[in-house]
């Protein structure tokens, strides 16, 4: 089985792969987004997404405290982050389960974004799944990766699709990486589940989000 602490390594893994597929601007303070109901809401790329009652979810705030009490650390304190110093994060988690339920898999969603240098070797969102592809393969888990990337439109934006197994566990795990372009970053739905019930609920998920473009 698969706990909440479980995959949030799996989730540092899955960074770490995205982080080194770009590479990165401003003072201001950047805007990781909140949950507010059954809603997040991110003013930053003008996004906001609707989840089903009873999910749980974890923000960037969330989730940097609760690897600082399983490492055993000082909680960090919360303070703005300036767009100039970031570099990659991951803004949301969506589970079905509470961390301390017992399942089979919890099927989850996770934003995540990098920021993409104007002079780095990843122009599209397609580079972008490339550089994930190599280092997806190279991981410690053992990926299959599709060689292919498909291209689907969500509300108003084009995103391109990659799709990963992971077979390293008694039961296969699917990853799907959604990927755009915007506003000086590369934005990520990666979609995790191990059975088609738990991909269309993710899908329905992602499928609510509505970007709201910036003047």
């Amino acid at each position: 089985m698969m706990d909440f602490i479980r995959y949030l390594r799996l989730l540092i893994i899955m960074s770490i792969v995205m982080m080194l597929s770009g590479c990165g601007d401003s003072d201001r303070a950047f805007d990781f987004g909140e949950v507010r109901g059954d809603t997040y809401i991110n003013e930053y790329f003008g996004l906001s997404m609707k989840f089903p009652k009873g999910w749980h979810t974890q923000t960037k705030t969330q989730m940097d405290t609760l690897r600082a009490r399983h490492a055993g650390a000082d909680i960090p304190p919360v303070k703005p982050t300036k767009l100039s110093e970031l570099s990659s994060a991951t803004l949301l988690m969506i589970c079905k389960y509470a961390g301390d339920t017992f399942f089979d898999f919890n099927p989850t969603l996770s934003i995540q974004i990098e920021k993409i240098s104007p002079r780095s070797n990843t122009q599209t969102s397609r580079d972008y799944l490339r550089n994930a592809q190599k280092m997806l393969r190279r991981s410690t888990l053992q990926h299959e990766v599709e060689d292919s990337i498909h291209r689907e439109v969500l509300g108003t934006e084009d995103f391109d699709l990659l799709h990963s197994t992971i077979t390293s566990g008694s039961f296969p795990v699917y990853q799907d990486y959604y990927s755009a372009l915007m506003h000086g970053f590369c934005f990520s739905f990666i979609l995790t589940y191990a059975g088609e019930e738990g991909h269309q609920e993710l899908k329905e998920i992602m499928s609510s989000a509505v970007f709201r473009h910036k003047k």
